[in-house]
């Protein structure tokens, strides 16, 4: 298998090079990249070297229950993936390392049915997004015949890398999208309709260790090509607890199956690594007697560091009850809830694929 190689890559840690040390590996300059687009009408990827899209071939070894990925450097020689276990409808793969080669840990994320195959995948160590891809492939096409408008479930599996730092979560979720093949009407390049929604998103760490849960993806009306039934340049994005975008990227995808029962997406975005709204208890206390009041906050100068780090390690902050011990004796108290969103100063991106089947007609 061809391997592609980085013409320069800078190490931090001495103990980089043996298995990494818990350093990540800085993305620099880079020579030779293959830039030939790998996708045919039946074979899809997101492809784009110049965002380090890199991934250009997978394989799935039914015998052994592996994957075989091409184009993503340092993930080994043979780059086999290895299963290690089920997580919200897809499987998890890991790549193989050795004291001298897989240097960079990988995982992908793997879905099928009879029609349609999708893959996704990601470096853990390195200190940026690092090189990723997603893959979907068919082994048919036929729009749907019948009523014209379809409902369509199935599941959602994503890896999401950091920024600056090293680190990787396998992300799922449920999927739904809507497929109307009669509106738009065919302006000669495209037609229909697609639109669609995934999750809210469970997560986990590579290791499986549950993190907080993300917000729903949004996938915004977009159209497709009737002869090939490839659909382009959709968007896709989250929303912040205030309502803001969060997430922002795009979207693309396939009709599969000899009668249109499948539909496969895949997509990328980037945005705020970590966003929780955090609920905390506020004492109000007035001491009559002295004459004196005050407030005690639950989230405040003592402990705010520390839960900004449990934020930004995707953990999940619980209600932060107020410390009645600051409170006077004898003195009157009011009890209220007050809510923050706290963020991240770094951001992460996220690679991933659907699978979905078209729901029963009633």
């Amino acid at each position: 298998m061809a391997k592609q190689l980085l013409k320069c890559v800078t190490l931090i840690g001495a103990t980089a090079l043996a298995g990494c040390g818990g350093s990540p590996f800085i993305l620099d300059e880079v020579a030779n990249l293959e830039t030939q687009d790998p996708n045919t009408q039946n074979s899809r990827f997101l492809f784009d070297p110049g965002r380090k899209l890199t991934m250009n071939s997978v394989v799935y070894d039914e015998d052994t229950d592996e994957l075989v990925i091409n184009n993503l450097p340092f993930d080994g020689p043979d780059g086999r993936y290895d299963f290690v276990r089920g997580q919200g409808g897809a499987g998890v793969y890991q790549s193989r390392v050795t004291a001298t080669t897989g240097q960079i840990q990988h995982y992908a994320v793997y879905m099928s049915t009879d029609n349609i195959e999708a893959a996704a995948a990601g470096g853990r160590d390195w200190s940026d997004f690092g090189f990723t891809g997603a893959h979907l492939e068919r082994h048919a096409f036929a729009l749907p015949g019948g009523i014209g408008e379809y409902v369509y479930v199935g599941n959602y599996a994503g890896i999401r890398t950091l920024e600056d730092q090293s680190g990787l979560q396998i992300t799922t979720g449920n999927a739904q999208l809507l497929l109307d093949i009669l509106d738009f009407d065919n302006n000669g390049e495209v037609e229909g309709a697609i639109v669609g929604t995934i999750g809210p998103r469970t997560r986990t760490d590579s290791d499986g260790s549950s993190l907080s849960t993300l917000p729903s993806i949004s996938l915004a009306t977009v159209s497709f090509d009737p002869a090939t039934g490839i659909f382009l340049d959709g968007a896709a994005t989250t929303a912040a607890p205030d309502g803001n975008v969060r997430d922002a990227g795009t979207y693309e995808g396939v009709i599969a199956g000899s009668e249109g029962e499948d539909i496969g997406v895949m997509l990328v975005m980037t945005g705020t690594a970590e966003v929780q709204e955090v609920t905390y208890q506020v004492i109000e206390w007035e001491d009559t007697a002295n004459g004196t009041s005050g407030s005690v906050f639950g989230l405040n100068g003592d402990n705010r560091d520390a839960i900004q780090a449990i934020v930004d390690s995707g953990g999940t902050v619980g209600f932060l009850t107020a410390d009645f011990s600051e409170v006077p004796a004898g003195a009157t108290t009011t009890l209220s809830t007050e809510t923050e969103i706290l963020t991240s100063d770094f951001n992460a991106q996220e690679v991933g694929v659907v699978i979905t089947s078209q729901a029963p007609t009633p």
